[in-house]
Formats: structure tokens, sequence, C-alpha cells
């Protein structure tokens, strides 16, 4: 005959457990939830042309000779005058195509 164990003290059924757990999480909402506060949505802002629609065509020579001629009349820094004059490419495209013609 070996030592006596000790018998475990019951855990309880499933039912007091819920209850615990409701009452636990019901103080938790009380002592710690943040107030809550409607958070309006806000707009989409939907950009006229995204780059990845039309970055992977070529420039066309109509394109060019636009650039071209927006780069003689507004300078090589203004992309977006640039941009405007083309009307199919978007600030970035035409940033891009000028620095590579250099």
């Amino acid at each position: 005959e070996g030592p006596e164990v000790a018998a475990a003290a019951p855990l309880g059924n499933a039912r007091d457990e819920a209850a615990r757990l409701r009452e636990f999480s019901r103080r938790m909402e009380a002592t710690s939830a943040p107030p809550r506060v409607a958070i309006p949505e806000a707009p989409s802002v939907r950009r006229q042309e995204t780059t990845s629609q039309s970055h992977r065509r070529r420039w066309s020579e109509a394109e060019k000779a636009l650039c071209a001629q927006g780069m003689e009349r507004f300078g090589e820094k203004a992309h977006k005058k640039i941009a405007e004059l083309i009307k199919t490419r978007t600030a970035a495209q035409v940033r891009t195509y000028i620095a590579k013609q250099r």
C-alpha cells in the first residue's frame, strides 16, 4: 500500500464555467471598455487614372510629340501640366518618360 493521494477538488460543471465566463466578460466590459464613438467613413477618393491601368503600353508617337511640345511650353519639371496636355498619361508616367529620355 502506497501513500494516500489527496482527492482533487471538483472542477464544477460546464454550466458553472459558462456562468463564470459571462460574469468575467461583463465585469471587463464595465471597467475597461472605451466609450463607443461612431467613426464616420471617409468618402472614397478615386484617382483619375492609376498607373497600373496604362503603364504597360508603349508611348505612341502622338504622345511623344505632345510631351515634347509640353516640355517646350511648360519646361521639363511641369509634369502635371504636360500630363494634362497629353490626357492619356499621368504626371508620374510623364516624369519617368522624361527622365529616361535624358
